[in-house]
């Protein structure tokens, strides 16, 4: 583990941190269950963000599988979806198999900017950079012209 429960920049991704020990051992569930058993209905979640230092690997196949599921209110649709993606964290990954699922999201909304919010092209590429940063929104967001 790197830093402290609770820091922005804490991991527990396996050989993120060569050489900085410990683990622990949590209670995980999905997306989904956690909605339920707070008993939020699934149309009143309006942004999703996925920041978790690497592990969004872990997480957004199931987190794309739940957005499929549910019926989406118009005109509204889906939750607007901010996802961080840390490469540099992806020792062992295939990245080629998560990049298809990062895709089929960004296909999914009709509209897609990057982290100072200038609109992107519908086929960002994954692994082009060490950190990347994309909301994915089916809602257009007026932005300044420079």
């Amino acid at each position: 583990m790197r830093g402290y429960p609770g820091d922005s920049g804490s991991s527990i991704m396996p050989g993120m941190y060569k050489g900085e020990g410990g683990s622990w051992k949590i209670q995980c569930t999905t997306f989904g269950d956690f909605l339920a058993n707070e008993c939020i209905a699934a149309t009143e979640v309006s942004v999703i963000k996925v920041d978790i230092e690497g592990a969004e690997i872990m997480v957004l196949p199931e987190i794309a599988k739940w957005l499929a599921s549910v019926e989406w209110p118009q005109p509204r649709g889906k939750p607007a979806l901010w996802l961080s993606l840390h490469k540099f964290a992806w020792d062992g990954v295939d990245v080629d198999a998560f990049a298809s699922v990062v895709h089929k999201l960004q296909q999914d909304y009709a509209f897609t900017y990057d982290a100072i919010l200038r609109p992107q092209k519908k086929d960002i590429t994954v692994a082009s950079q060490l950190l990347n940063m994309y909301l994915f929104t089916d809602t257009a967001i007026a932005t300044p012209k420079a």
